[in-house]
């Protein structure tokens, strides 16, 4: 009778240790899913700071490339005001040698001299 007993005790306890076994699962599977809750909101902050990143240098690109456009129209400006004055001093050059050549023609004629060294020139 004392076997029965023991073997009745050992039977009552399985369905408790199934039930101990069960909420462990339990508490083991709540605690996965709220690491994978945080893992999920981690990759969500991250994300959400990958696109404000790209927003920032995105408009960081945009604010560089309309200052090289601007320093683009300046170099060319300048490119042309430099050939602008390269043409008019090619031009001084001209009319200098011209005066310069009426000068000389001058002298010879007159024995005058219309420029002078240190002229307005």
């Amino acid at each position: 009778m004392k076997q029965h007993q023991c073997k009745m005790k050992t039977e009552d306890r399985g369905p408790e240790l199934e039930l101990h076994r069960l909420n462990a699962q339990i508490e083991l599977s709540n605690d996965q899913i709220q690491y994978l809750e945080a893992l999920a909101s981690t990759q969500a902050e991250i994300e959400l700071g990958h696109v404000e990143l790209a927003t920032e240098l995105q408009t960081e690109l945009d604010e560089k490339d309309g200052e090289i456009s601007v320093l683009y129209r300046t170099l060319r400006t300048l490119q042309k005001h430099m050939h602008r004055l390269y043409v008019e001093a090619q031009r001084s050059r001209e009319l200098i040698g011209i005066l310069q050549r009426e000068n000389i023609v001058n002298y010879f004629f007159t024995g005058k001299s219309v420029l002078t060294p240190f002229s307005d020139f």
